[in-house]
């Protein structure tokens, strides 16, 4: 509201507070806020606990190029991509009736019995899009096909995505 040019310094903003909510007016603008009422959910249960699992880590850039090219031939049929984890890399493949495969490999630090995810990559890029392009992100990879959690290096993101079935 603020941002629009026709507004300057001199233009008058109206405000109005209540213990419940907030309202601005500027012009033939208004931004009105309401407190919710009631008990919030308790969103911390849905995050994975993963106190004993070692993340892979991997580069941001990387990771989210790697997704943007695997998308191109999936389908909204089939918009998963699969996302394998084995010795050493991880490998993003698309895979689409119309459009052809894309395979993708990105080198990682990985020991562990390979694992494959299939995931919608809108999901994946909503997340990597808002981070540093130098961000660390770290996947931790659940038991079976459960929610994944995946954070940034600098703590301020955890992002839950849960994986599509193969």
């Amino acid at each position: 509201m603020l941002g629009d040019k026709s507004i300057d310094d001199d233009t008058e903003v109206k405000m109005a507070v209540s213990e419940t909510m907030v309202r601005f007016q500027c012009r033939d603008i208004t931004l009105f806020s309401r407190r919710i009422e009631g008990r919030f959910p308790k969103w911390r249960n849905i995050i994975p606990q993963t106190e004993e699992q070692t993340p892979v880590i991997i580069d941001c850039d990387p990771l989210l190029s790697a997704i943007m090219q695997a998308q191109v031939t999936i389908s909204d049929l089939d918009p998963g991509v699969n996302f394998t984890f084995e010795k050493g890399k991880l490998t993003l493949k698309g895979e689409g009736k119309e459009r052809g495969n894309t395979k993708i490999e990105i080198p990682l630090s990985f020991d562990e019995a390979p694992k494959t995810l299939k995931f919608d990559p809108k999901y994946m890029t909503d997340f990597l899009k808002v981070l540093d392009a130098n961000a660390k992100v770290s996947i931790y990879l659940p038991p079976d096909n459960d929610p994944t959690k995946i954070t940034a290096d600098d703590g301020g993101y955890v992002y839950v995505v849960m994986p599509m079935s193969k």
